[in-house]
């Protein structure tokens, strides 16, 4: 029990300290070796910020806002939200888009070189350099687009940061090489595929949405920029000439990230064109593959154009996407809340927007009343002059109003109701700027226009289902399937709406989270093919790149059976042995394949026996010991030459106690010289009637393995001996096993003078000098070949090729 006269507890400060001091060195040492490496360090650089970003800036308000001026071909760029001129851009001829693609492909060449920690350090350079300058960036895209800076910064900064934090972080393991599985005949090989550099990539991005790889300015310029240059390649971006002045500022920086880092700015290649020069750039035969995202109609022209260099195509053509709320939504006014940020953020120009809300009986009345009472308050106008009074900005373009407002009217004349909006507005501060009411139109039907346009403005459309199955049905009547929504409680009614709505992407009791960039993006139908976004996207702008090579080098490999070899002596023969490679590689069960191996034995043994499951030596020449049947024709199959040239070889054949070592012998001499192990070869005279060793490896390695590699020199030293004093191995080397015995005794004759080679005459001598090199495999062999362990063989042979199969 403590007492008041107890002495206060002391702490260990010394240790605690030393803990802390050692926790603080850990974790240092291992951001500077870890973390910090030199190869990926951030490296500092500056852009100029356009003189319009200042608060002070006043520009020309324009009497007409369009980007074309009346003779001139000059581009003039000017802000949506209120028509202040910007700038004049000098669009780019055919020639400078050679120039550029020349450039690029000369810059690219370099580039492929280079390791994943030297791209990863553009990107961080350009991420450090985003995060530091949001405020710039943001001004940009809204000057350019119209839009308000919470909707840039959700729509182009937000999704751009996370794409190079993905890339960074994971980018690489998308390149690592993948091995893919291999059939029975070819199990002796090795598959594997790589993803490599494709060269210079073109990406074309028309007028959507600016920043939701959709459209033209930040996002849509950095998106296809961070893959492309991650993978190796070189870019060049055709970008729409309404956001041509935000594309400058844009390039700039990257370009800049790139030479702060040591290499060339020419990897980037911006190009603002008009749409009649544009297909200069997609036919262009130095462009490697394109991605275009635009409309329809579009498409075509840029498909077709594409078809001339035949470059593969990613087409993102916008959607119509629908949002299906359940009737067991708990939280009506949360889903509002998401619906209204998805249908009018950046004025409604997003491609993976909600453009159809689709609601069972009971949520209709409930939401429409919570969405008239929201899109009522909502404030248009121009954010960067009144950033605390606007919540919907501008449009991109007023071209579009007339067609907006006769979709509404049509549907209001065939039964829908507009409770709100419905028309374009005048603003009375910013008349020259582009705004369209926000619109909420509900009771709308599948066969009106409205329901099945992509409207790519700021109109909500409410739509009733009587049940889920109705529900999915409206969902995919439209000739897009881009993406999709669907909201509720039930996990059931979700996970069916998930399966059976079209679409290449869906979020459940969400809006557009599958454009989280770890997922692939695109669409099916007519919302285009192909897709951008982690894994998927970063290989498809890649070289795929298969290989195929030998699971053992130089032990087992190709040969083409002698029956098949051209010429093709014997058709009949030659037919019975594919038939029996077919049955032997793909019978159902083990007969039908043991069926197929005695068909290839049987019109002509060939090396295809040699690519069984069984790479071990010793368990080939168990396979030719364990039927004297088999033995005999395969002896006599390999041997004919010597058989027909040297008659005493046919006594040694059919001599019982010779057959086993002999054929034993000359098997493996066989499996070795077809699978290319040129370490054991034997010379042939020109009357093809003497053999000689001329390397003990094979023999040891088979038969010995490292205990009994002395014994296998001793055995072999004296042919050994014999062979070194006639021909060196290095010349040896030069004869190919596959040019068959003709061309090796040609060889030797070239080598030697006549007469060189001492003959033998004699059958016993010849028995002899077999038995000189073959006395021990004998012993090994019929070691081997025991009754019990020659089953054991053929039925773990059968086993294996059924679990194979």
């Amino acid at each position: 029990m403590d007492t008041l006269n107890d002495p206060p507890v002391q702490l260990p400060w010394l240790e605690i300290s030393s803990l802390v001091l050692s926790v603080v060195f850990v974790f240092a040492a291992f951001k500077i070796i870890v973390l910090d490496d030199d190869k990926e360090r951030v490296v500092e650089f500056r852009v100029p910020v356009p003189k319009q970003c200042s608060p002070e800036w006043e520009g020309e308000v324009l009497e007409e806002p369009t980007t074309k001026i009346s003779g001139s071909s000059a581009i003039q760029c000017y802000c949506p939200a209120n028509g202040r001129l910007l700038g004049l851009v000098n669009p780019s001829t055919p020639e400078g888009i050679d120039r550029a693609i020349a450039k690029a492909k000369e810059a690219q060449t370099e580039w492929a070189k280079t390791s994943f920690k030297q791209r990863r350090r553009v990107l961080k350079t350009i991420l450090k350099y985003i995060l530091d300058n949001q405020e710039t960036i943001a001004t940009v895209a809204c000057l350019d687009s119209g839009k308000t800076k919470i909707d840039a910064s959700l729509g182009e900064i937000l999704v751009t940061v996370e794409k190079l934090k993905w890339t960074i972080q994971h980018g690489e393991k998308s390149f690592r090489p993948e091995s893919r599985p291999t059939n029975f005949l070819m199990m002796y090989k090795y598959n594997e595929v790589r993803w490599e550099p494709l060269g210079v990539i073109a990406a074309c991005v028309s007028w959507k949405y600016d920043l939701n790889l959709d459209g033209n300015t930040f996002h849509n310029f950095m998106g296809p920029l961070i893959s492309t240059l991650f993978t190796g390649s070189a870019l060049v971006v055709k970008a729409s000439e309404s956001t041509a002045w935000s594309t400058q500022y844009f390039g700039s920086i990257a370009r800049a990230a790139l030479v702060s880092c040591g290499h060339s700015a020419n990897l980037v290649q911006p190009v603002l064109c008009w749409p009649q020069t544009a297909s200069h750039l997609t036919s262009h035969p130095g462009i490697s593959h394109v991605t275009f995202i635009g409309s329809r109609p579009i498409a075509y022209h840029v498909a077709l154009s594409a078809a001339h260099s035949l470059a593969p195509l990613c087409l993102e053509l916008g959607g119509k996407d629908p949002a299906i709320l359940l009737d067991d939504i708990r939280n009506l006014e949360r889903v509002a809340s998401i619906l209204t940020r998805g249908t009018f953020q950046s004025a409604g120009q997003n491609c993976i927007g909600i453009e159809r809300i689709i609601c069972l009986p009971e949520t209709c009345p409930r939401l429409v009343a919570i969405l008239e009472s929201r899109i009522k308050a909502l404030r248009v106008g121009s954010a960067l002059d009144d950033p605390n009074d606007v919540d919907v900005g501008a449009m991109i373009s007023d071209t579009r109003f007339g067609q907006l407002e006769k979709l509404v009217t049509d549907a209001v004349n065939q039964g829908a109701r507009c409770l709100v909006g419905g028309k374009r507005f005048m603003h009375h501060k910013y008349p020259k700027g582009h705004y369209f009411q926000p619109t909420l139109l509900v009771d709308v039907t599948p066969s009106m226009c409205i329901a099945n346009e992509e409207l790519f403005a700021p109109i909500c459309v409410v739509m009733r289902a009587a049940s889920l199955d109705e529900a999915i049905s409206i969902a995919n009547s439209t000739p897009y399937a881009l993406g999709a929504s669907v909201f509720g409680t039930a996990t059931k009614d979700l996970e069916k709406a998930a399966k059976e709505i079209k679409a290449g992407m869906i979020s459940i009791n969400d809006f557009a989270v599958y454009y989280a960039v770890s997922l692939p993006f695109g669409g099916v139908k007519g919302s285009g093919y192909g897709r951008f976004g982690g894994e998927e996207g970063l290989r498809s702008i890649c070289n795929t790149k298969a290989i195929c090579r030998d699971r053992f080098p130089g032990l087992i490999s190709t040969s083409i059976p002698s029956a098949l070899d051209y010429p093709i002596e014997g058709a009949r023969k030659a037919w019975e042995v594919c038939r029996g490679v077919v049955e032997l590689g793909y019978g159902i069960g083990f007969l039908r394949r043991a069926g197929g191996l005695w068909r290839i034995v049987r019109n002509g043994y060939d090396p295809v026996l040699l690519r069984l499951p069984l790479i071990s030596l010793d368990w080939k020449v168990l396979i030719f010991l364990c039927h004297q049947a088999i033995t005999d024709n395969l002896c006599v199959y390999f041997a004919p030459e010597l058989i027909a040239a040297y008659p005493e070889a046919k006594v040694i054949l059919q001599t019982r106690d010779l057959d086993s070592w002999y054929t034993s012998f000359r098997a493996t001499i066989f499996a070795f010289l077809h699978d290319s192990v040129i370490d054991y070869l034997c010379i042939l005279d020109t009357s093809m009637a003497q053999w000689w060793p001329v390397s003990y490896k094979l023999h040891y390695a088979a038969f010995g393995g490292r205990l009994e590699r002395n014994n296998a020199i001793a055995v072999h030293q004296k042919s050994m001996d014999r062979v070194r004093g006639l021909v060196a191995k290095e010349n040896m080397l030069e004869w190919k096993v596959q040019d068959g015995w003709g061309p090796l005794c040609e060889f030797l004759e070239k080598m030697q003078p006549e007469g060189a080679f001492p003959r033998v005459n004699e059958g016993a001598e010849f028995a002899v000098l077999l038995k000189d090199i073959s006395q021990d495999l004998l012993t090994k062999a019929a070691k081997r070949a025991d009754w019990w362990v020659t089953a054991l063989g053929v039925v773990g042979m059968g086993i294996w090729w059924a679990m194979k199969g």
